[in-house]
């Protein structure tokens, strides 16, 4: 009875161990082609598409980035062609998102569904915007000693500004300068979406962080922003702005301030004008910067002006 007990028993163990064999295999593997899948047996599509440059329309080369939200499928460093269309397969009854991403230019997403038995599909063109390498400001009145406030335009002159925030610092002559809560409005209502976003359509738009919202909900105020690493010591203050500028446009903010009466030829106020972008190493949400601290986007631009050079 005894040698039948340890029999058995040495069967469980042999079965056990085959079972950890079988899933350590499948997990092993599916964790090595993890980014980059085999499609063995799955009935797939192709996907046709090109990168434009979306101010020239000239094709360019990006990275494409491919995934399937629902059921883990990634398909990463898709290299688009600067003269032919770019043609890769996916399974099919997925719904995608395809992001692109190129030195120079924001990230550009395209989101898409594929069906059973769909034939080729052609994404056609997709549009990625170039960061704008020139901005200029300017400001519209005087600085006078006292507390009062002076009214800045920023303006893109070539290319793109998206997501944009002032960072600000100031000479011993002011007592202090802050930008006044930047007021985003919508035609109809900002609607709220999970972890405090807001967008004034739909969640599809692109969503921002409101402070709070006024005037029935038909405005999204803006408040300060915690500095940027690379700006930390080159700073005092740092404001949410998230306008998008394509090239030409430009928005105005208000600057309040206090300043001495005595103010000296070299006394200044100092503005870093940053973005934001989605990257790869962000899970593809908005930031100023990666983990290393560095620019993501569009490179800082800085302007400075001096209190006596009205």
């Amino acid at each position: 009875m005894k040698n039948k007990g340890n029999a058995a028993a040495g069967i469980v163990i042999v079965f056990i161990f085959i079972i950890i064999l079988i899933v350590g295999y499948f997990f092993i593997k599916n964790y090595i082609n993890k980014d980059n899948p085999k499609i063995d047996n799955v009935p797939t599509t192709g996907i046709l598409f090109s990168v434009i440059n979306s101010d020239t329309g000239a094709q360019i080369s990006a990275t494409g980035y491919l995934e399937d939200q629902d059921l883990g499928y990634k398909k990463d460093a898709i290299i688009t062609s600067e003269t032919t269309m770019t043609l890769i397969d996916v399974p099919q009854n997925r719904t995608y998102k395809l992001y692109f991403i190129a030195d120079g230019y924001y990230e550009s997403m395209r989101g898409f569904f594929i069906l059973f038995s769909q034939s080729t599909t052609n994404l056609g063109n997709i549009s990625i915007y170039p960061h704008a390498e020139k901005l200029s400001m300017s400001k519209i009145g005087t600085f006078i000693p006292g507390e009062n406030s002076i009214v800045f335009s920023v303006k893109a002159e070539d290319g793109w500004l998206r997501r944009a925030s002032i960072c600000l610092a100031w000479s011993p002559a002011f007592i202090y300068a802050e930008i006044d809560p930047y007021l985003l409005r919508c035609d109809s209502q900002w609607k709220t979406w999970p972890d405090l976003m807001y967008s004034c359509d739909s969640p599809s738009q692109e969503s921002i962080g409101c402070s709070y919202l006024r005037d029935f909900n038909t405005t999204c105020v803006l408040d300060t922003l915690r500095k940027p690493q690379r700006l930390f010591t080159k700073t005092d203050a740092c404001y949410k702005i998230e306008e998008t500028l394509s090239s030409g446009e430009n928005f105005n903010f208000t600057v309040k301030y206090k300043l001495l009466g005595n103010p000296k030829a070299l006394d200044y106020l100092r503005f870093y004008v940053i973005d934001r972008d989605k990257t790869k190493e962000s899970n593809w949400n908005y930031v100023y910067e990666n983990l290393a601290g560095q620019d993501v986007a569009m490179q800082d631009q800085m302007f400075e002006f001096f209190v006596l050079n009205n």
